[in-house]
């Protein structure tokens, strides 16, 4: 009787947890981060996370700024990790910065479907500035964001 009634619990929770998921709608979603910036959320006709970019400025140590976008494209042999609406993910770049210096950009985010059309999470930016193998600046920003607008 002890383990009907274990077995009746966990496939009620396996249930109840089944009955959270969100699936997202086939679209590409725009919306906005705290500082009022762009952030798009690709969705594929699966429903599965195709790709995540977001604009970004971070602030620097010596109180300077760096502003950028970053994407991170969910392909084979670096997926982004979802299930049932709930992903995560990131992504490394080195870009020119101008004047000889290059920005190692990383990106790493979250977020969660709350409806077919809606999300909402976190995602955190950190640049170094190079000149040639030597860090000039380090600068940093973590961002909520939304899609919809």
């Amino acid at each position: 009787m002890r383990r009907l009634a274990i077995c009746t619990g966990l496939a009620l929770a396996a249930t109840t947890a089944a009955s959270w998921a969100v699936v997202p709608k086939h679209d590409t979603y725009e919306g906005k981060t705290g500082q009022n910036k762009s952030v798009f959320v690709k969705v594929n006709d699966k429903g599965r996370i195709k790709s995540f970019l977001i604009e970004y400025r971070a602030k620097c140590d010596q109180g300077s700024h760096y502003s950028g976008s970053v994407q991170d494209n969910d392909k084979k042999g670096d997926r982004i990790t979802q299930q049932n609406g709930v992903f995560s993910g990131e992504s490394t770049k080195t870009e020119s910065a101008g004047a000889g210096y290059t920005g190692q950009v990383k990106l790493t985010y979250d977020g969660k479907f709350t409806t077919k059309t809606a999300a909402n999470g976190e995602a955190t930016i950190h640049v170094k500035v190079k000149a040639g193998s030597n860090t000039v600046e380090k600068c940093s920003k973590t961002t909520k964001w939304h899609v919809p607008e």
